[in-house]
């Protein structure tokens, strides 16, 4: 089953108002990123949340990546710009894998 943050504003630090947690393991996860750039980060799962992976930048635009996930976090690439992200993790089943 997938998992989605809607149109959800981001910060200058992670929280974990824009945060993906999916039911599942996820496979997949589809971003949309709108009027600024973001850093996203993600743990793997049975890990706590301590257990980030490197942040990556993203630029506003529409990315997937293959990718097994536990969580995902965004914020703001320049602080004080709020970017607007879209996201849904996706597992196994919902690609068809």
């Amino acid at each position: 089953m997938a998992s989605s943050l809607n149109n959800t504003a981001t910060a200058n630090a992670y929280s974990s108002t824009v945060q993906i947690v999916p039911a599942l393991v996820g496979a997949r996860i589809n971003i949309q990123v709108s009027n600024a750039a973001v850093y996203w980060r993600w743990s793997l799962p049975g890990y706590d949340t301590q257990n980030w992976q490197n942040e990556e930048f993203l630029f506003p635009g529409k990315y997937s990546f293959d990718r097994t996930i536990g969580t995902a976090q965004f914020r703001s690439a320049a602080a004080g710009v709020p970017a607007r992200v879209t996201a849904t993790i996706l597992t196994r089943g919902d690609i068809g894998a």
